[in-house]
């Protein structure tokens, strides 16, 4: 499967999880997912800073509210 047949199905069980709630609550609680498109820059732009450094990146995922 590539990465875009996995992203159509990420897509739409996103939007089955959206529709399963109203905008006020989604809203309210910060629910709303990071697009593919930005995902993939951030990857991207973040590989070529790791390669050759040997060093670890640490990365804060900030839905997790912390």
């Amino acid at each position: 499967m590539t990465i875009e047949e996995i992203e159509r199905l990420r897509q739409q069980l996103q939007e089955k999880i959206d529709a399963s709630k109203d905008i006020e609550s989604r809203r309210a609680m910060g629910q709303f997912s990071t697009p593919h498109v930005l995902s993939r820059q951030i990857v991207s732009e973040t590989i070529p800073y790791l390669k050759g450094r040997g060093r670890t990146l640490r990365m804060l995922e900030t839905s997790m509210g912390i």
